[in-house]
Parts: C-alpha cells; structure tokens; sequence
C-alpha cells in the first residue's frame, strides 16, 4: 500500500510538472506610446486562443509548449507580432496605422478584402459613428458622411421614410434605390404608400429604417457596378452592406446599457402676419379663412361659429369677439415631441464561440397630438466552432413596430393636417378648435378643427418583422473553403386609416384596412480557394450560387357611410369594396470572383454573373455580365516613403450590371373591378345586379423584352500626407444605362394608354472627393476633420423614337417632372406669360400676371453635395458636429403658395396700405413695343395672381440649403475612477442634438427636405404639399458598460 500510495505521488509530480513545461502564461500593458490602450486584440498567431487588454491596457494568455508568437492588433494601430522566447512579461507599444493599409472592408456576399486591394471605391462607416445622434431611421445618420451619396427624409412622421440614392438616376422606370444587405442577406427596403399625394397619403416608412442602430458594427457602401457585380441585378444601384455587432474576447460577458432622451420641436414654421384680420380687400367677413381682411385693431365683430352658420342664423345672432391677433396660434398647436431609446445587450466569446444578445426599446411622441411610434428590437448573433473543419453563425432579428397617428400629406383631402394648421385665421385662438365632448368646432364652413383631424383622423401602422441567417463554413484545406447560407425577411404589415363621423368632407365616416405581407427567402453557396504562390503571388477565387424568392400579398378593404360612431367594423359600412393582389418573382444566380495580388500592392480582380430571371421572355431570362478592377498601391512598389508622402494608391475599374422588370408584364392581364365611377353621385360598387366586371390593362405587353444594361467606369486615387494628417480620396465615374424598360405613350387609337418597350438611356458623370485632415494632435488634445464633395450630372441620353418627353412624376395643377433628351430630370409646370425676348408680362387692363406655356423651371438634382465634419477630443471630452449642404436644384412647394395666396405669409402684410406695382414686370404696348410696369394693383390681388396653384412658376424655389446636421458632446470617465469601481468598465454621458440649426435656406417658410413623394419616388423632393414640418431634437445619453 505505501509502495502504491509513492508511485501515485511521483506521478502526479510528473504530470503536474509536465503540464507546466508545457503551459505558460505571459502578461503585460499595452500602450499607443503614451497610454494604456484597452480592448486590444491579443491571439496566438495562427489560433484563435486570445485575450483582450483590460481598461488599463493590461492583458493575460496563456500559451502552449509549441505557441511561439503573439499578435496583437487594435482599430487604427498596426497589427504587431512579438516572439514570446522565454519572456513571461511582455509589454507592447502599438504604432498608428497612418495608411491604413490593413484595413478590412466587407463587400459584396460578406466577403472580407483588404481595402488596400479594392480597385473601385468604397466608403465605411463605424458603428459608433451612425449610433452617435441616433435617429429613428438608420439613414438619416448616413447624411453627409458618404461622397456621392444622397440622402433626404421624405417625412418628418414618427417612422417616415428616407431616401437613398448613390451616383443619381439611373433608371426611368423607378427603383433607384440601392440594395440593402444585412449580414450577407438581402433585405427589402420598400415604401409602399396607402392613398397617394393628389388624394392624400401618408407615409408608413421604408423597410430599412427597421434596422436597429444599436446593433451595426459598421456600414460598408459600395457604389460602383464593380463593387455589387456579386449581388446581381437588384445591387445596379449599389449596396449598403450592414455587419452587425458580435461578441469580443474578454474577460467573461459584457453588459452594455445605453439610454438617450431627445426633447423634438418643429425645425421651421412659416412667418405669419399678424397685422390683418380674415376678409377680402380689407373687410372683415366672418367666414373667410384668409388675412386679407382689414388691419387688426381691437374692433368688436362677428365670431365665426359653424352652429350659426349651418342653422342659417341672422348675424345678430352669431357671437361676438373683439379682433385680436395670435401670433401662436400655429406654433402651440405642435407640443414638444420626445423620444426615448433604451438599449441592452450581453455579450461575450471563447476561443470557440462568440454571441450577442440586444434589445432596444424605440418610443417616441410626436409633435402632433396623438402621433407616436413604439418600436421593441431583439437581435441575436451568435457563431460557434463545432469542430477542427466547420464553424457556424446564426443571426436573428425580430421587431414589433406600433405608429399611431400619422398624418395625411398632399392635397384633396379633408385630414391633410397641415394646410388645415396653416389655414387658421390669425384672429382665432387656439381654445376654440379643442374638442368638446368629443365634437369638434370647425375652423368653417369647409375646414375641420386640427384637433379633430389629429386625434380622431390619424394613420395607424402595425408591423411585425423576422429577418435573419444561417451559416455554415467548412475549410476543407488550409486554402479550399466551403460556406452555405440561407436568409429570410419575414414582413407584416397592417395599417388603418380613417375618416371618423362628422368629419368636414367625409361627414358620414370611413375607413381602409391595408393588410400586406412580404417574404423574401434568400440562399447560397459559395466555396473560396486562397492560395499563395511563391512569395509574391496571392490568389483568392471564388465560385458561388444564389437563390432569391420574393413573395409579395396584399388585402385592402375600403368601407364608407358608417352608421354607428367610432366603430370601424365592415357590418357598420352602407358600401364596402375589397382588392386583393398577389406577386411572386424569383432569380437564379451563378457568379465567379477571381483577385490576384502580386507582391502586396498590385492586383486584379474579375468578376462574372449569369442572372435567371422569372420575369423576362423565356428566351431573354439569362443575362451574363462581367467587371475588372485593378488596384496599384505605387507607394509601395516605387518606395515613396518619406516625412511629407506617406501613401499613394491609384484605382481602375469597369462593370456591367444586368436588370430585369417587375412581376406580370408580359402579357395582356384582367383584373376584377370592384367599383366604378359615374358622374353626379352615380358611382356604384360591382357586383352590380349580381354582374361581376374586370378590367383589361392599358399598357401593351412588350415583345422580345431584354433586360436592361448598365455599363460603368471608374478611375480613383488615394493619397496620405505627412503620416496620414492629410488624406485624399478622389474618384471620377461614369455610368450609362440602355435598354430601359419603359411604358411609353401610345396614340389613343389603339385602346391603350402606353406600351411596354425597351426604350431610353440615362447617364450619370460625377466626381466624388473626400479629404480627411488632422490639424491639431498633442498628447490630449486632437482635432479631426474630413469633407466630402459630390458633384453629379445626371443626362437622359435619348428616349424612343417620336418621344419627346417621358413623365416621371405629375403632382398638382399640371406640375411634372419629366425626362427629356439631352436634359436632367427636370421640373416643369405652367409658367407666367412672356415676351418673345423673355419678359414676364402684366394684362394692360388689370396689371396682374398672366398665365403662361408650360415651361421648364430646372433640374431636381442638386449641383454638389457637401459634408463637413469635425471632431474634438480633449482627455475624456469629445465634441462632434457635421455640417450638410445642398447647393441647388428646382422644387415647388404649394405650402408656400398656398400661404402667400391666402395673405397669411409675412411678406405679404409688408405696405398693405399702399398700392402695389409689379416692377418686375411689362406692359406690351400697342406698337409691340415693351414698357416697364406701371399698373397699379391691390396687395390682395398681386399675391394671388403671383401665387395661384393654376400658375406654378410664382411657387418653384431653389432648393439650396446648409443644415447643422448632428451635433454631439460626450464625456468618458476616466479609467482611474472607473478602476476603483471594481465592476465598471466604461461610463460615457453625453449631448446629442439632430437638424439643429438650418443655417440657410432660399425658400421661405418651410425646410427645403420636406416633399410630397416618398421615399420610393424619383420625384422625392421636388413637390411639396401639406408637408408636416421636420423636426429639431435635443437630449443627452448615458451609456455603461460593465
């Protein structure tokens, strides 16, 4: 037994002994030279065993008998290799990484490449750069930032739709937004309205401002063809690659908590008189709804009350009220919006696995009453090395989004809120439009209360979203990869409009339930050879599969003449109608990827795509087309490395991308008709005495369709000075689109409306500059600058033959905008009258302007966009602001007109008294001769010959405008406080404050980004109508992590 009990001690002695020849740990600091550096990357080179340095840039590994060297790595620091020895103590000093010439950038199918070998250009933003002012859409955080980008908010209600756009048009046929990628898979951003602008609509947002803020690690845009060749057709616009956050290495899980609080106002309301009453000509008259009547003096007359009115009562009888201005009125209408997003997550990773778990809780108050949007996020990300060959990923996201209230925009609509607000006379207080008992007190005759609108009238939208992946990677070899993946977008969407009864114009009720659902299932496969030859030769090659399935469904029912107040069920509707609607496309994809480096500052890379579209002829549905890039780093080959130059890359490029059309175009198709319209109250709903009715199309299907083809070329540079205080990134493109599919006019003889052809070519040049300075960098202080410049022609090359002109867009009154040959997309609308040398012309008998041709007022596009953008740091203390500017660019508003036509707008009160001559104008003479104007006229009818609807040009402004952006000041604590927590690891509080100042605008009255369209038109911008103001917000934040 003691001979036993002695051998079993020795051998543990030998085991335990073996283990620690065979195990060590080496700890130690790191540091940017001057101070610790936490969250620094330190692995075992060649594994995936690593730590992560601690807030005081202190690390610990534990090595292996046969680990000979560490790597240690960190965002914006050179990568740093350090053999271990017999060292156990190891302390590093990291170096900035001035060229960035390791950084890593994710394009098209998740594929990671190192920026330095991309022939065509690329911008990435950081996470923390598009959470820093958070907004409810993720793209407003985009404006600015990215050269040759385009961004506008198309509504300013809660969860309102963005606009993106990269490079400008390029299809007249719609759709030139880019694709929107989440983790490798496709997801929608569609705007889809309910109503529309001539009838009033509202805007239930865009499907990309559902993705969460709090959960992107970084937005990569690919521009160029060459860039999104990999997705396919539906990337010709470019993609917005979003990588969303995992978990790090660290010493057990972290928890992040972050809140923010945002107090919103509107940005911009007009500038009313407050000088003259309600009347014509200087009269009061009760029951106008104008401020055209006489100066505001304290006199004693008739209120406005709709009882009176409606019994027919004597104006003995009416109420009384002494003239009094309230120059409020509009302005307290609108309460202080707020908006509150809370955020949670944990995360943590091994050596074998990582995972994130988040959820954010979005709410916000409008600042109409009753408006609001609930949004509740929870994303999961979580990847797993099941063995030595095949790890996997999984992320999932779900979101439950509730808008209440959203309010009605355009025209020909009696819950069209904001020209209600606008239209209140200046001597009506507020307290007489509340609702009492519920019943409203209308503005008159024909205009209901705003409250009424607001809290009885509101657009509601519920929606439900899954979208998410799967993954499965397997390394065959060291350089053969295999990687399968399945994504789904998941999208329910409900929404409820309504009129209630009693509603001025809709006095009987009605409402519409808007059901729609949306899937899009997306699959791939792909396997990646990487493979070195010799010591200068790098090959990457890449073959894949992808698979695309959209379905889309869609259940309207539309119900009138309720009987029974606030109940909006089918069986309280005298008429009901109902459509349905169904529309599936699906797209086969088979590409190749081939990149060849020859000593790390040469490469070529090609790529091809053959596409399988289910919505082309049988015989045109497979199209193929290629890119070549070429990336030359001649910094590097020619050693161009000095205190002055520090790096210099050159960049070539050419793509051709493929493009199909929509669903059922191909052949003649009938719909079942569930109404028609008859003049003098004699529309009906089918079936009609028990007849059903369908309708036929009234386009002519195409014949030979091909898809459409865009062709692009694009020839960079980027350079860094003085160790990369001084950045220069310069691209110059051109792309042109052909073979447009369009719906082109036909002659009414033929029973049709237009036909379906592959018709046109539109051309986009542009230069994209983006320089990036650091002025100022001491041991705590630093200053970082960067502006980026975009200037783009966009020019429709030609149009079919015998077609002059194809509209785009038709908003009021003859309004368009229109392609034309030679031309940009340009508004146009009816003009003032003028002289065969150009002169604006006055009728000789009244002295009023005349109504003109139909003429063209100028482009939509702007001429440059400008982003300037700035960053302060002071030991803890950090200061960022970003300034936008939109230099040009033609826009109507019939806000405007409105208020100038109805003698509201200040500048229409300016010498009232006096008689009004338009020098801007002539009279013709008897002879033909022209003289200057000396016609006298009322203020009254100046204005409203200037600002009719029926002429648009008195209401067409330049939409040039520079906006303070974002503004945001933060505080981190530092580390020796933090230290003494023992459980703390960060605490940041801050400022943040979104669109606070627009510092100059060329329209009066309203902000420049407010527009009619949505965000899916390509006339977003260049109409506006009863637009509800954008807002300004401003709150703090606090984030924790422990």
């Amino acid at each position: 037994m003691r001979l036993k009990a002695t051998l079993c001690w020795l051998l543990s002695v030998i085991t335990i002994s073996i283990s620690l020849a065979q195990e060590k740990v080496v700890s130690g600091t790191v540091t940017d030279g001057v101070k610790p550096l936490p969250g620094v990357t330190v692995v075992v080179k060649g594994t995936r065993r690593g730590a992560v340095s601690d807030i005081d840039g202190k690390y610990k590994i534990q090595l292996q008998s046969d680990d000979n060297t560490i790597v240690f790595n960190f965002i914006g620091m050179r990568s740093k290799e350090v053999t271990v020895g017999n060292q156990s103590v190891i302390d590093v000093a990291m170096e900035e990484n001035t060229e960035e010439l390791d950084e890593v950038i994710v394009t098209a199918n998740a594929i990671e490449r190192e920026k330095r070998t991309l022939g065509y250009s690329v911008t990435s933003v950081k996470g923390e750069e598009v959470d820093r002012v958070k907004s409810t859409n993720f793209l407003n955080s985009l404006s600015g930032k990215v050269p040759g980008v385009q961004i506008s908010q198309a509504s300013s209600n809660p969860g309102g739709s963005t606009r993106i756009v990269i490079r400008g048009t390029n299809s007249l046929s719609g759709g030139n937004q880019p694709l929107i990628v989440v983790d490798g898979i496709p997801v929608s951003n569609t705007n889809i309205s309910t109503g529309s602008g001539i009838s009033g609509a509202f805007d239930a947002g865009n499907g990309a401002g559902e993705i969460n803020p709090a959960d992107i690690a970084s937005v990569t845009v690919l521009k160029g063809a060459s860039a999104a060749a990999l997705y396919g057709s539906r990337a010709a616009n470019g993609a917005i690659i979003i990588t969303t956050k995992k978990g790090n290495i660290k010493e057990g899980p972290t928890v992040s908590l972050s809140s923010s609080f945002r107090a919103e106002s509107p940005n911009r309301l007009p500038s009313f008189q407050n000088r003259y009453a309600q009347g014509y000509y200087g009269k009061y008259d009760k029951r106008a709804e104008n401020g055209w009547g006489p100066e505001i003096n304290g006199q004693v007359v008739p209120a406005y009350s709709y009882a009176a009115d409606t019994a027919d009562l004597p104006e003995s009888q009416w109420p009384l009220q002494t003239l009094k201005a309230y120059p409020s009125n509009v302005e307290d209408f609108y309460q202080t919006g707020t908006l509150f997003i809370n955020s949670v997550d944990v995360s943590s990773a091994t050596e074998k696995g990582d995972y994130r778990l988040g959820f954010t809780s979005m709410n916000q108050k409008g600042i109409v009453p009753g408006a609001g949007l609930d949004r509740y996020t929870f994303a999961v990300n979580a990847g797993q090395q099941l063995n030595k060959v095949i790890k996997s990923r999984v992320g999932m996201n779900y979101i439950k989004s509730e808008t209440r209230g959203s309010v009605s925009q355009g025209g020909n609509s009696p819950n069209v809120l904001t020209s209600i607000i606008n239209g209140i006379p200046r001597t009506t207080p507020l307290e007489r439009l509340y609702l009492v008992d519920g019943e409203q007190n209308p503005i008159g005759r024909f205009s209901n209360s705003p409250y009424w609108v607001a809290e009885k009238n509101g657009n509601n939208v519920n929606v439900n979203r899954f979208f998410g992946f799967g993954m499965l990677e397997a390394k065959a070899t060291d350089w053969l990869t295999f990687r399968a993946r399945a994504g789904l977008d998941y999208r329910v969407d409900k929404r409820f409009s309504k009129s209630a009864k009693g509603t001025l114009g809709a006095i009987n009720g009605s409402f519409v339930n808007d059901d729609m659902e949306r899937t899009e299932l997306t699959t791939s496969l792909m396997a990646t050879i990487q493979k070195e030859f010799g010591e200068k030769f790098k090959l990457t090659a890449i073959v894949g599969h992808e698979y695309n399935s959209r379905v889309f469904k869609r259940s309207t029912l539309s119900a009138s003449e309720l009987s029974v107040t606030d109940l909006y069920t089918p069986a309280n509707a005298k008429n009901t109608t109902s459509t349905t609607d169904f529309v599936e496309q699906r797209l086969l994809g088979a590409y190749g990827d081939i990149s060849l480096t020859y000593n790390n500052y040469l490469t070529l890379n090609l790529t091809m795509r053959n596409d399988w579209s289910s919505t082309l002829p049988k015989d045109n549905r497979s199209y193929f087309y290629p890119s070549g890039s070429l990336s030359f780093v001649f910094s590097e080959a020619l050693n161009l490395h000095n205190d002055v130059f520090s790096y210099g890359k050159l960049r070539l490029s050419a793509a051709q991308v493929g493009n199909d059309t929509n669903p059922y175009q191909l052949d003649y198709n009938y719909y079942p008709r569930s109404t028609y319209f008859g003049q003098y109250s004699t529309s009906n709903n089918y079936p009609f005495n028990g007849q059903t009715a369908y309708t036929a199309t009234n386009v002519i299907p195409p014949e030979g369709l091909v898809p459409e083809r865009q062709n692009s070329w694009e020839v960079g540079t980027e350079l860094s000075f003085f160790n990369g205080r001084i950045g220069i990134d310069l691209t110059y493109y051109q792309i042109e689109t052909k073979n447009q599919i369009l719906a082109v006019p036909t002659p009414e003889s033929t029973g049709y409306r237009s036909k379906r052809v592959n018709a046109g070519a539109v051309q986009n040049e542009g230069i994209e500059l983006l320089l990036s300075f650091v002025p100022i960098k001491t041991g705590s202080f630093e200053w970082n600058s960067q502006v980026n410049f975009t200037r783009n022609r966009n020019k429709v090359t030609e149009l079919t033959e015998g077609l002059e002109k194809l509209q785009i867009a038709s908003g009021f009154n003859g309004v368009s905008v229109q392609a034309v040959p030679g031309k940009s997309l340009e508004l146009q609308g009816v003009g003032f009258k003028r002289s065969d040398t150009g002169e604006i012309l006055v009728d000789p008998k009244t002295g009023l302007r005349m109504q003109g041709d139909e003429q063209t007022f100028g482009e939509i596009q702007p001429d440059f966009l400008l982003g300037f953008q700035n960053s302060f740091t002071y030991k803890g203390v950090t200061l960022n602001f970003l300034i936008d500017w939109n230099q040009g660019g033609k826009m109507i508003s019939r806000t405007v007109g409105d208020l100038r036509y109805d003698g509201f707008a200040e500048e229409t009160a300016l010498n009232r008294e006096q008689a009004f001559i338009d020098r801007n104008a002539y009279v013709e003479n008897g002879d033909g001769t022209l003289r200057q104007n000396d016609i006298a006229v009322t203020h009254q009818d100046y204005w409203q010959s200037y600002s009719t609807s029926g002429i648009a040009e008195g209401a067409v402004f330049n939409k040039t405008y520079i906006k303070l952006r974002e503004v945001s000041l933060a505080y981190t604590l530092p580390p020796s406080i933090i230290k003494k927590t023992n459980f703390l690891k960060s605490v940041s509080i801050g400022f943040e404050a979104r669109n606070l100042w627009l510092i100059y605008s060329e329209i009066p009255h309203i902000d420049p980004e407010t527009s009619l369209f949505q965000a899916a038109s390509d006339a977003s911008g260049a109409v506006e109508m009863g637009s509800l103001p954008s807002t300004r917000s401003f709150g703090g934040n606090l984030k924790i992590i422990f």
